[in-house]
């Protein structure tokens, strides 16, 4: 499990924790991206299924005190993962030869569809502005 493509992106995203020159390939963001996906899902699978066990027992309290301890560890989570997730972006950006500045106006509507398009665009073959191609032998 520990070798799949997967989850040797994420850990690869999580050691390149604030590295915000080089640049990203498609599958590096988006394998990393559905790892985190998969990790929200689980903690919300188990955060609902603790409650769910508690609620049979009728104890009120207690579904609160876990629902209150089950949300901090999500949000410790969020703020682990933040960092890292804004420099893979900003890495993927810098592979279709876009500053990650751009990022700025991704609360906007606008703004996220293009992020998409980028984000879902093959990156500039050879050396762009932002550094070497993450895929030096490019098979077409």
């Amino acid at each position: 499990m520990l070798n799949t493509p997967l989850v040797q992106n994420y850990i690869k995203m999580i050691r390149n924790y604030a590295t915000f020159t080089g640049r990203a390939s498609r599958s590096e963001y988006w394998l990393a991206v559905a790892m985190n996906c998969l990790i929200v899902l689980a903690l919300n699978l188990v955060r609902g299924v603790i409650i769910a066990i508690i609620g049979f027992t009728g104890s009120r309290t207690g579904i609160a005190v876990i629902n209150m301890l089950l949300s901090a560890i999500q949000s410790l989570y969020s703020l682990f993962i933040i960092v890292p997730m804004y420099a893979l972006q900003v890495r993927r950006l810098h592979d279709v030869n876009r500053s990650g500045w751009w990022l700025l106006f991704s609360g906007t509507g606008f703004g996220s569809i293009l992020l998409l398009i980028w984000y879902c665009t093959v990156g500039t073959e050879d050396t762009n502005l932002f550094g070497s191609d993450p895929h030096p032998i490019r098979q077409y």
